[in-house]
């Protein structure tokens, strides 16, 4: 794995945490667009369009656990 795709995976990430601080929507928009863009754009060997799409997956549920976290904290 080069580190060009690996360097992509951390941008998906990134670009996913930046979209749960401006709020949950965002967050879901962002999931969206990276998926459809692994599905429908120039992805087109298995192997890399499975590892983005756990890059994906992973990146919303860590996401999604620092929303519930976070929200839980303002509660208080």
């Amino acid at each position: 794995m080069t580190m060009a795709v690996l360097g992509f995976q951390l941008m998906i990430f990134i670009s996913m945490f930046v979209a749960i601080l401006m709020g949950r929507g965002w967050l879901k928009a962002a999931t969206v667009f990276w998926v459809l863009l692994t599905l429908f754009g120039s992805i087109y060997t298995m192997g890399l369009m499975a590892l983005q799409l756990i890059t994906i997956y992973f990146s919303f549920r860590v996401c999604d656990k620092f929303w519930n976290w976070r929200m839980a904290r303002h509660k208080r």
